[in-house]
């Protein structure tokens, strides 16, 4: 990789008079490209609608069901959030009396919605099967439609899941008494919805327990065993309970040796959501009672996967979360896993005498997420006074869904609701979309790429570049996975990019020879990243320019170019002020600072930090969604955090090592690493000091794609 060497220029700056300015949303934002300004709310069915949970397809269109004014409403929307024609005429799917609190998608795209008939006299569980046209499936006992009674008058399902052989397990509660209920159920059907008789012999299973035993959330472990989560009266107190079965449908002793974990959470757990993460732990969100001062708040709990909580995780495997002022009535009702392991838990709380969307997102240590909207926490008021999240998905791409109920422009009642918020960006050198940097090489005399996968310990290869070329790898099909890619130089320069999404080649004219493509990167805040060059003034005094072809809205493939810098200065490629979208930025050795431009008003800033000789390591240090300056001096790392203007020292390395700072431990943190002669020596900033031998001494470490 060439590195280009400093010198002695004079400062010039112009104002930005060719670039195209673009909506964007940082982390956590809502995404406009999602309805209107990012949300859509829909009047279903008469009086009160809402939406109770959310399924998305391969396709990213989007399943919504909820209840529709007595009946159980059923919506597809396209994945910009219009209503999908092709689903029953853009109308709900052919209704059905009774609500619908649960949706499973089929491997077939059939549609799998659960809930209760809606008759008051005798609630029975209902579970109804659609076709992808959103037609009753008369294959499904031959109308789509199956009620199973189990208790005297209240049984109700909550939730459902689809089962690797096709039978479907339907979870919820099953008692004499509507309002005190002591038992719940689990049922399994068979594909035709015939009762699964190889399921604890006629189908069913029931759970007797004092006080509020209700199956709030069920989620179905890759080994086939189900889990359940709930609150359960002790007989003082409501507590969380978490429950696993076999798939027979008897307890699992491995877990808590009589498959039941029993947990005190606050002092009243009031309901409770569960997710697996794809290491088998259990995730549980629910709400519980803090303090007088406190009221209610979110509460997420972790357990390993024998039933015992997680210590990695919070404290002692509890994190709790208070939203709303005071003694509030802070309320979660779903939570979703992302693909590079951060929690996202949805819910509601109250904003004075309103009631707002809430969604909070932690890092895979338990830590609030920085980088999501204001201190881990996003509240999204759609401009009605009582509204509320009660479910939340998770698109291919990383965007996020909420779904649940707004009375806006409609006082007394309420419609479905939707928003949809910017997901992550892909982490660098992020190859197996872990949310963990993987170690990674190229090695120039063979053309290959070598990862260590961080979530496997397996090594891969891909032969993809050649020995002159410059490393752009990068995520540009916006799937959270780098991929690999290389910058070739020349009067026409190109980049070279595997798609990790499909698999395709993606060839693209940008640059010249003397461009400096370390700057790639995601410009206009749409998940992925774009071509970019940082393009030097030739000559003392002359004007530098970033060029970037965003990939937002911009299908002619225009190009943007900002005027910023000039001969001698250094490309410093980040987000220094944290709002999605990177910002040219330059180093001035001549000053010893760093000039940033933020491309949504047009603002800069000027900061003095390090000299000539250094060596420029931004990163995000603090996890605050913000590029630090920082830069290694002879061994030692100075940097300057963004969030404090405190200024961190670290001891890592020699003069002569190579630094390569990114988050290899996915706390949301980059951390302090160099590399030496095929050896990478990391000090991480949750998971302590690693030594890695990977690499040759003539490799070229990946993560020196994104240092000038």
């Amino acid at each position: 990789m060439k590195k280009r060497p400093y010198s002695k220029i004079s400062i010039l700056f112009l104002s930005i008079t060719s670039m195209t300015v673009l909506s964007y949303a940082a982390q956590g934002g809502l995404d406009t490209t999602f309805g209107t300004n990012g949300i859509v709310t829909t009047q279903v069915g008469a009086n009160t609608n809402y939406v109770n949970s959310l399924a998305i397809q391969p396709d990213g269109k989007i399943i919504a069901v909820g209840s529709a004014g007595g009946m159980m409403g059923v919506r597809r929307y396209n994945s910009d959030g219009a209503p999908d024609t092709a689903f029953n005429g853009a109308v709900t799917a052919v209704q059905v009396v009774g609500d619908a609190l649960g949706v499973a998608l089929q491997a077939d795209g059939k549609i799998v919605v659960v809930g209760n008939n809606g008759n008051p006299a005798n609630v029975d569980i209902k579970v109804i099967r659609y076709n992808t046209n959103g037609a009753l499936d008369s294959t499904f006992d031959g109308d789509g439609i199956v009620e199973t009674p189990i208790g005297g008058s209240s049984d109700v399902a909550f939730a459902v899941k689809i089962q690797p052989d096709g039978k479907i397990l339907v979870s919820g509660r099953s008692d004499s008494d509507p309002v005190f209920v002591n038992s719940f159920a689990i049922v399994r059907y068979n594909t035709n919805g015939s009762l699964d008789t190889t399921f604890d012999t006629d189908g069913i299973v029931i759970v007797l327990g004092p006080g509020n035993a209700i199956t709030d959330s069920m989620a179905l472990q890759s080994d086939g065993k189900i889990v359940i989560a709930h609150n359960y009266y002790t007989g003082s107190a409501y507590a969380l309970t978490v429950l696993r079965y076999e798939s027979d449908g008897s307890p699992d002793t491995s877990f808590d040796n009589d498959g039941r974990v029993l947990t005190t959470v606050g002092t009243n757990v009031e309901q409770a959501y569960v997710a697996i993460q794809k290491d088998g732990k259990i995730v549980v969100a629910c709400s519980s009672y803090t303090s007088n001062a406190a009221g209610y708040d979110f509460w997420v709990v972790r357990y390993n996967t024998d039933g015992s909580t997680d210590d990695t995780f919070g404290n002692s495997g509890l994190v709790v979360t208070p939203i709303g002022a005071g003694a509030a009535f802070d309320m979660p009702r779903s939570i979703a896993i992302q693909a590079n392991g951060k929690i996202v838990v949805g819910g509601k709380s109250p904003n004075g005498s309103n009631l707002d969307f809430v969604a909070v997102r932690y890092n895979r240590n338990g830590s609030l997420d920085m980088k999501w909207g204001t201190g881990g926490v996003v509240r999204t008021d759609l401009g009605g006074s009582s509204e509320a999240m009660n479910a939340v998905a998770i698109q291919t791409n990383g965007r996020i869904i909420g779904g649940g109920e707004s009375d806006v422009g409609s006082p007394g009642t309420r419609k479905f609701a939707l928003a949809r918020y910017s997901g992550d960006t892909g982490e660098t050198s992020d190859f197996d979309r872990d949310g963990q940097s993987d170690i990674s090489v190229f090695r120039p005399s063979e053309g290959t790429w070598y990862v260590l996968a961080s979530s496997s310990g397996s090594i891969s290869g891909a032969k993809w570049g050649l020995a002159t070329d410059e490393l752009a790898a990068a995520d540009y099909d916006g799937d959270l996975k780098t991929d690999f890619a290389v910058w070739r130089s020349g009067a026409a320069a190109s980049l070279w990019i595997l798609n990790s999404f499909d698999s395709t080649v993606r060839l693209e004219q940008f640059g010249q020879t003397g461009d400096d493509p370390s700057v790639i990167a995601d410009y206009d805040g749409d998940g992925k990243a774009d071509p970019a060059v940082f393009r030097p003034g030739a000559v003392a005094g002359q004007q530098s320019y970033f060029y970037y072809r965003g990939s937002f809205n911009n299908a002619s493939g225009n190009t943007s170019f900002v005027p910023w810098g000039s001969s001698g200065d250094i490309a410093a490629r980040g987000d220094y002020n944290g709002d999605g979208r990177f910002d040219p930025t330059i180093f001035r050795p001549a000053n010893g600072t760093w000039y940033s431009l933020n491309l949504n008003n047009n603002s800069s800033t000027a900061t003095q930090w390090g000299i000539s000789t250094d060596r420029l390591v931004p990163a995000d240090y603090t996890g605050d969604g913000k590029t630090d300056l920082a830069v290694f001096r002879n061994g030692t790392w100075f940097i300057l955090k963004s969030e404090s203007g405190l200024v961190q020292y670290a001891y890592g390395g020699i003069p002569t090592d190579i630094p390569v700072p990114t988050d290899y431990d996915g706390d949301g943190r980059a951390d302090v690493a160099v590399y030496r002669n095929g050896t990478w020596y990391i000090q991480q900033s949750t998971a302590g000091e690693r030594t890695i031998p990977f690499g040759l001494s003539t490799d070229i470490p990946t993560p020196t794609s994104y240092l000038p």
